[in-house]
């Protein structure tokens, strides 16, 4: 059965991003705002600010008369105020008086600890935002006029980008660097002694962040800034810099290195085959592992996985031994506060058995298992201050002489090993598709509990709806609902496509396509069929267009793919990666297209709203992500890669450029105004 999800992720993955990052979806509008406040107390200037429509008014908590009126966002930090005043931001004291002018787009706290400073940001006309910070009294540290402004609290630094260099400031706000690189690196951690890695064209060196001195010099190494040192590669060899960029372990090609964070130790394996071996050195490099302990260590995470006598064991941050050596491999499965690990006992020569224990060397799954797969899960209870919530682990898959079986979380069998295939239905989706003897069932993965009954030959989840399913019965597709309500009988050879935005649905019956449209009512589906037009109209199905309301006067379609059935078959033959038409639309200044719906298209990945440049002959379209309403002179950039379309007859486009990018060069005009 061809996916249901097979041909949906370029256009609609591109489609969503967009919407995302232009508000227009309700998950971007609840992630850009946060939720207003009833009331906001703030003692310190004796107001209380109330929401009154979509600004807060701020009166005094003695006599209730109004302090502030039409403010339309308001952040209490400490003895200061941020607060905006029709568009423009401005910092006030508790006694109502500027200390910083509304004179800008706006200021964001650091939220960090160490002294208050604020984020200063103006958007100038036709140029990038600036940036710049000033304190709790209004001073200006760092002026508004950088690209970018980076503060790390631990160190007291910023990291300041102008004209492309990054430059070193202090927390007062003076510039430690004379001339700039392309990019500092800030540290992982943020140690206060640990060096900064920086990088100038191909080269790589790091600098004191107290000072802004290199103290390694640029060469053409790699560098990574790990605890206190500074780890080094070169081709194949590796060294170490201590925090003061003095060598202390020479570059050299027969050692791996690495820094163990949770036990504050620098893992040196050295050598290959029966000469390996390994020692830790703490950070003032006392050797606290001596050599020759063991042949290898691989830090994961609270525990450092330890080799000798060709088995594997476990060591806890303080050296204790939790896991003797006794397993042929120790994989991390899972890190969090008690990881889980694959371990390995092999049965006979080239056959393993694989089990799982966690990070106390308690078994959880007993090593029999060919294949263990483990499906995680976001935990039920909601992660701090909004982050997404963590990942626990859920339920196992395992497979046994190629038989699979479902296993919790705590080892417990759930389904037996006696299954054809066990698959996910989706990511965090908790749901598994179950098939024994050709018959495909629906399971809740954390329970094992049977959802639907094993009617169905093939069972698949319909990409973009939760509680719709296509499925397979007597070798015809249809749809049903999660409550086993079958919505489309099955009476349909294939699947083409299928638009969760557009709620519509295509299938082919004897070669014949029928578009289905969903409709949901009171929980309840429907459907409306038809086999005219199934596509829809050429120019009425670009979701950029409907979403934003642009106003297009001209629509073209790619001569191979002007008319539907072309399209439907350049679908099935992957000719193009949906079934869709691949229209391009135009308004005055902005062309519309899905580039990435051509299969075959060698193009990077692009907006799909690029600029328009008309001229006598036809027009050129840009490639590029910058807009022409932001940048007029774009259409006059001879830099810019573009695709020209010249005129050849009052309805045809020749394309110069396309079929270098694999895309069709001849364009016919659809007639918007006739339909």
């Amino acid at each position: 059965m061809k996916s249901a999800t097979s041909q949906r992720l370029p256009r609609r993955a591109i489609f969503l991003m967009l919407c995302f990052c232009m508000g227009l979806l309700p998950g971007a509008r609840a992630a850009a705002q946060s939720p207003t406040p009833s009331e906001i107390h703030w003692p310190e200037a004796n107001l209380t600010c109330t929401p009154n429509g979509k600004v807060f008014r701020c009166s005094s908590m003695t006599d209730g008369s109004t302090v502030f009126d039409d403010v339309e966002s308001f952040s209490v930090q400490g003895s200061v105020a941020i607060i905006d005043i029709h568009g423009k931001w401005r910092i006030i004291d508790a006694k109502g008086h500027n200390v910083l002018p509304g004179e800008y787009d706006f200021i964001s706290h650091f939220d960090k600890d160490g002294p208050a400073l604020f984020l200063l940001e103006s958007w100038e006309k036709n140029t990038e935002t600036v940036e710049g910070v000033c304190d709790s009294s209004g001073q200006i540290l760092i002026p508004v006029k950088y690209r970018e402004v980076h503060y790390i609290p631990a160190a007291q630094r910023f990291i300041v980008t102008q004209n492309n260099k990054d430059f070193l400031f202090d927390a007062n706000g003076h510039n430690l660097m004379e001339t700039g690189f392309d990019s500092i690196s800030k540290p992982f951690a943020g140690e206060k002694n640990s060096l900064w890695v920086v990088r100038e064209g191909p080269e790589e060196g790091a600098i004191a962040p107290a000072t802004g001195h290199l103290l390694i010099p640029l060469g053409k190494w790699l560098l990574q800034s790990r605890g206190p040192f500074i780890i080094a590669e070169q081709d194949d060899a590796q060294g170490v810099f201590d925090h003061d960029g003095k060598p202390i372990l020479p570059m050299a090609e027969d050692q791996q290195i690495s820094w163990w964070e949770e036990g504050h130790l620098l893992i040196v394996n050295t050598g290959s085959g029966e000469t390996d071996d390994s020692y830790a050195l703490n950070a003032d490099l006392q050797e606290v592992i001596p050599h020759h302990r063991y042949a290898v260590m691989k830090p994961y995470g609270k525990r450092l996985a330890i080799y000798s006598n060709e088995k594997w064991g476990l060591l806890s941050p303080q050296l204790a031994v939790i896991v003797a050596p006794q397993y042929s491999a120790i994989n991390e499965l899972h890190q969090s506060d008690n990881s889980l690990f694959l371990i390995d006992v092999p049965k006979q020569e080239g056959a393993h058995q694989y089990g799982v224990i966690d990070s106390n060397g308690k078994i959880i799954l007993s090593p029999a298992w060919e294949n263990i797969n483990l499906k995680l899960l976001p935990a039920n209870t909601p992660a701090a201050d909004g982050d997404k919530r963590a990942d626990v682990p859920a339920y196992y898959i395992v497979s046994k002489g190629q038989r699979f079986g479902l296993l919790s979380a705590t080892g417990d069998t759930l389904l037996p090993t006696e299954f054809d295939s066990i698959e996910s239905l989706d990511e965090d989706d908790p749901r598994l598709v179950a098939t024994r003897n050709n018959r495909a069932e629906l399971v809740d993965g954390r329970t094992g509990k049977q959802i639907l009954p094993p009617d169905y030959e093939e069972l698949s989840l319909l990409d973009g709806y939760s509680d719709l399913f296509l499925a397979k019965n007597s070798g015809k597709l249809g749809v049903i609902t999660a409550s086993r309500e079958t919505l489309i009988p099955f009476a349909y050879d294939a699947f083409v496509d299928g638009d969760s935005l557009e709620h519509t649905l295509l299938l082919s019956q004897h070669g014949q396509t029928h578009r289905f449209t969903l409709i949901r009512s009171n929980d309840h589906w429907a459907t409306r069929s038809t086999t005219q037009d199934v596509l829809g109209l050429p120019c009425d199905t670009n979701p950029v267009v409907n979403i934003t309301r642009a106003k297009t006067t001209e629509c073209y379609l790619p001569k191979p793919f002007s008319h539907e059935q072309q399209v439907l078959d350049g679908s099935h033959n992957g000719l193009l990666r949906e079934a869709t038409w691949p229209s391009l639309l135009l308004s005055q200044t902005q062309a519309f297209i899905f580039l990435g719906e051509f299969a075959t298209a060698e193009l990077p990945l692009l907006p799909n709203t690029l600029p328009l440049c008309r001229d006598t002959k036809g027009f050129s379209i840009l490639l590029t992500s910058k807009s022409s309403q932001d940048d007029p002179t774009l259409c006059q950039s001879s830099s810019l890669h573009r695709l020209t379309f010249i005129r050849t007859t009052p309805t045809t486009l020749h394309c110069n450029e396309c079929s270098e990018h694999n895309i069709p060069d001849t364009w016919i005009r659809y007639d918007m105004q006739a339909h």
